[in-house]
């Protein structure tokens, strides 16, 4: 069996479904490759920036997402040893659970025309002059598909950007997330509509938002070598930094066991590709590039480079992509995702050295004007 569309995606998350939602309400006959089942949970701090909350409205998706929106935030709290610093952020962003939001786009994807594949492998990718094939096992068989698109939206270690030859490899100084929520009454310490991030003075951080008066949603960056699969590496990594922060203490932490709840992990991370597109490719999302999370701007790359994309292809045919079209698309990601990116990398190596984090809150404390800028910056990423 053999199926023909203008463009395969690959790849269900908000960059996926928005990127098939956009190239469908041009015309463009799209299908859609889900490997994971409905509803499937991933490993994210669940928080959505204001910059992304705009582009979903732009795209008519406002109503669609509303019902996995389950809680906001106003202010980011980062905590280095004994020093603190609360910041005050300048728009209220939302908290949007992973299993609920990318199924919200998924089925917004398929009441938009969009051919949705759940629990569908793509593999066996090859490119040619007139298409991109892959071969997509779905329902227990192999089935082909021929696009003259094929769209990489899935994620750190792109099984599309590497069968394009777009990796860069990457060895030095990787990092690896994680999340999970963790059942627990709130304490008093933690205040809600905040985003904490606890630092770890042996590198990486703890991020942690309240979902509700009982539930704490728990995301973590873990350093090179500490690979949070291995769960010896993760307790070990945890042990040591709620004796760091006493409020993780107070949230019951200290009985964290990695293998007693469900906990997803990511990476490794920086991921980074020599382009975003060429003939036959185009990568979205994480997998046209991506540098350690803050507070919400995997989702808003995510979602602003799915309508990069679209924006550069609103004035052709449906089906038409050659190499000046992968240039236009490569240079707007650069200008709309590229430069954020940056701003981010930047305030990653300062995170990676408590001292200078000790610094700047001491510097924030003092002049909390310079406190509200770098919060904006973060924001607009």
């Amino acid at each position: 069996m053999s199926s023909d569309f203008d463009a395969v995606v690959v790849g269900g998350g908000p960059s996926g479904s928005l990127s098939a939602i956009e190239l469908s309400k041009l015309g463009w006959r799209v299908l859609l490759v889900e490997r994971g089942e409905r509803h499937r949970d991933k490993a994210c701090g669940h928080c959505l920036n204001p910059r992304a909350i705009e582009m979903l409205v732009q795209s008519g998706l406002g109503e669609a997402v509303r019902p996995a929106l389950v809680g906001d935030y106003r202010r980011l709290c980062v905590c280095s040893g004994t020093a603190s610093a609360l910041v005050e952020l300048p728009r209220q962003g939302v908290l949007a659970p992973r299993s609920l939001f990318d199924q919200a786009l998924r089925d917004a994807a398929a009441d938009a025309g969009v051919e949705v594949w759940h629990e569908a492998s793509a593999m066996a990718f090859d490119f040619h002059r007139d298409a991109a094939y892959a071969t997509v096992r779905v329902n227990g068989e192999c089935q082909a598909v021929r696009a003259p698109l094929l769209v990489g939206a899935d994620g750190l270690g792109s099984a599309v950007a590497r069968a394009a030859g777009l990796n860069r490899r990457t060895l030095r100084n990787r990092k690896w997330g994680f999340s999970f929520d963790w059942p627990t009454a709130r304490p008093p310490t933690l205040k809600p509509n905040v985003v904490f991030m606890f630092l770890h003075r042996a590198g990486g951080y703890l991020g942690l938002v309240c979902s509700s008066d009982s539930l704490i949603h728990i995301a973590g960056l873990m350093p090179s070598g500490r690979r949070p699969g291995a769960d010896r590496n993760l307790a070990s990594w945890m042990c040591d930094l709620v004796m760091q922060h006493e409020v993780l203490g107070e949230c019951g932490l200290s009985r964290f066991q990695p293998t007693a709840i469900p906990v997803h992990a990511i990476g490794p991370m920086p991921w980074r590709t020599h382009a975003n597109a060429r003939r036959r490719v185009a990568l979205v999302g994480d997998a046209a590039g991506y540098v350690e999370p803050f507070t919400g701007e995997g989702m808003t790359w995510a979602i602003h480079s799915a309508m990069t994309l679209a924006s550069c292809l609103c004035d052709v045919s449906p089906g038409t992509w050659n190499e000046a079209l992968a240039d236009r698309y490569r240079r707007a990601w650069r200008t709309a995702i590229g430069s954020r990116q940056r701003v981010c990398r930047g305030l990653a190596v300062a995170l990676e050295r408590p001292r200078v984090t000790r610094l700047m809150i001491r510097i924030g404390d003092r002049f909390p004007r310079l406190s509200r800028t770098i919060a904006r910056q973060v924001v607009k990423s």
